[in-house]
């Protein structure tokens, strides 16, 4: 979806997807035990740098999130990022079953590549997924007939600070 009308439905869901999720404790608790510093000796999870704080508040940043409904603040500015992304692309499937899943993870996955071998960007703006009840409304909004499974913002973003991760090893095993 490159069209701005399109683009501000989608924003809608976003900001409001946001402010559910944020209201909700148990969320806020998930996401606040993924925030870490880069300098932490584990290699899964969020880094704060991601949420632009630097590596020495990271571990402060989780206990806000898992503290304090900040949905009203994060979706004001995601819904700025929303509307101001060059282009919208929502991943759907025929079905919501497990090998719908690894259908839109193929796809996902193909579009990644894709999108970087054009030199482009992507970042996830899955909150109206996350949220049964947001779905059907994504599916309206994106004129699609079928199961949004990921919505993703396509552009040139800015250089992002590399973050640790496992090793391939790790994650699939010899």
């Amino acid at each position: 979806m490159t069209d701005p009308a399109a683009k501000a439905r989608m924003a809608a869901l976003v900001t409001e997807g946001d402010r559910a999720q944020f209201a909700d404790p148990r969320f806020r608790r998930q996401l606040g035990a993924w925030v870490h510093s880069r300098r932490t000796t584990s290699r899964d999870g969020i880094s704060g740098v991601t949420f632009g704080m630097s590596d020495v508040l990271s571990p402060v940043g989780g206990l806000v999130i898992r503290t304090f409904d900040m949905g009203d603040g994060i979706a004001a500015k995601d819904q700025e990022i929303a509307k101001g992304s060059p282009a919208l692309l929502v991943v759907a499937t025929g079905q919501d079953e497990a090998l719908d899943w690894v259908r839109a993870g193929i796809a996902h996955m193909e579009a990644l590549l894709a999108i970087t071998a054009a030199g482009l960007t992507a970042a996830y703006l899955n909150q109206q997924v996350e949220l049964d009840a947001l779905r059907p409304r994504l599916r309206e909004a994106a004129g699609v007939t079928d199961q949004p499974q990921l919505l993703l913002r396509i552009g040139r973003g800015p250089a992002v600070p590399p973050v640790v991760r496992r090793s391939v090893e790790e994650v699939i095993g010899d």
